[in-house]
């Protein structure tokens, strides 16, 4: 009996000791490309700081997985009426658009 359970341990520990490599599977290539605006933002202006500052925030989100590829490539392409009306000079008008995108999409 005192055999069986040596000769077990042995073949036991015998297979944490591998020696073939397993290749890590790479995750999926992003299919989903989210184009930005080219819009030129007005510097030192409320509006820029506020578009920038979500424009992190949902990057992050993607980075992390906190938000899908989908939803992250719709919430660039809202985006484009907050800046257009940021760079228009209508903090007014570009804050709103940025609290409709926000409320849209979860973000408080």
């Amino acid at each position: 009996m005192r055999a069986f359970l040596v000769l077990s341990a042995a073949l036991l520990l015998a297979g944490c000791n591998q020696t073939t490599s397993q290749q890590a599977i790479a995750p999926e290539q992003s299919s989903t490309v989210a184009t930005r605006s080219h819009v030129k933002l007005p510097a030192g202006a409320a509006c820029t700081a506020e578009i920038e500052r979500f424009r992190t925030i949902i990057d992050s989100d993607l980075e992390t997985g906190n938000v899908g590829e989908k939803v992250h490539a719709s919430m660039i392409s809202e985006m484009r009426q907050p800046e257009s009306q940021c760079a228009a000079g209508n903090e007014g008008g570009s804050r709103a658009a940025l609290a409709a995108v926000k409320a849209r999409h979860g973000y408080h």
